[in-house]
């Protein structure tokens, strides 16, 4: 279920702009957001080692209609994907 809920994030990131931040981050300064403002796509990603090789998706954040996110939702990418498996992720 949890991929579920990373796709809904990014469709909403997609049809209106904006970021997605988990609760368990926290911004060393104030406005910690503006550093990112100026660019289309920004995502912190780290390698985790127990999913190996899979990029977790804790902050990411985009301009609105922004074609790459869109292509993280498309058909041919998600049929690759096996959403019923614990290992799976964006």
């Amino acid at each position: 279920m949890s991929m579920i809920a990373n796709l809904i994030r990014l469709e909403v990131v997609y049809k209106y702009g904006g970021f997605y931040i988990d609760t368990n981050y926290m911004f060393l300064k104030r406005n910690g957001l503006d550093d990112f403002l100026s660019y289309k796509f920004v995502i912190s990603a780290y390698i985790s080692m127990s999913h190996m090789g899979m990029i977790q998706n804790s902050f990411f954040g985009g301009i609105k209609n922004y074609k790459p996110i869109l292509n993280m939702l498309n058909h041919k990418s998600l049929s690759s994907r096996n959403i019923y498996s614990s290992k799976s992720n964006i």
